[in-house]
């Protein structure tokens, strides 16, 4: 079977053809490629910003727990100061009360014996 020059002719173009789609679909490839790169590349340089943020923000909030521990320790260690002084003060009314009582209850023994003195003389004396 002999191929005609027409058949030639076709068959040629259609070689061209293929190739010029083959170099067209290369190039594609070539440009998916270096846009999945790019894609990667920027997705990559996303991560480490926001990994970067997260990690200054984590130490932004670390930051500010130890602040607030270290406020709140020192109110507690300040109200505990103050409820000692608060003791202090409520034992030394409590004793100043107890005194009070024990002088109020001697000055009653003591006009009572008055009392009971100055009636027992009457009856004596009348």
């Amino acid at each position: 079977m002999v191929i005609s020059d027409i058949d030639q002719e076709r068959l040629s173009r259609l070689e061209g053809t293929y190739e010029q789609v083959d170099h067209r679909l290369d190039g594609m490839q070539r440009a998916i490629e270096g846009l999945r790169s790019e894609m990667n590349s920027a997705i990559d340089g996303l991560r480490s910003e926001m990994n970067g943020r997260l990690d200054g923000m984590q130490r932004a909030i670390d930051g500010l727990r130890s602040e607030t521990t270290s406020a709140i320790d020192g109110l507690r260690s300040e109200m505990n100061g103050r409820f000692e002084q608060l003791n202090s003060r409520f034992d030394e009314l409590n004793n100043r009360y107890n005194t009070l009582i024990i002088v109020m209850v001697a000055s009653w023994v003591t006009l009572m014996a008055a009392f009971i003195t100055m009636f027992v003389t009457f009856l004596l004396n009348n």
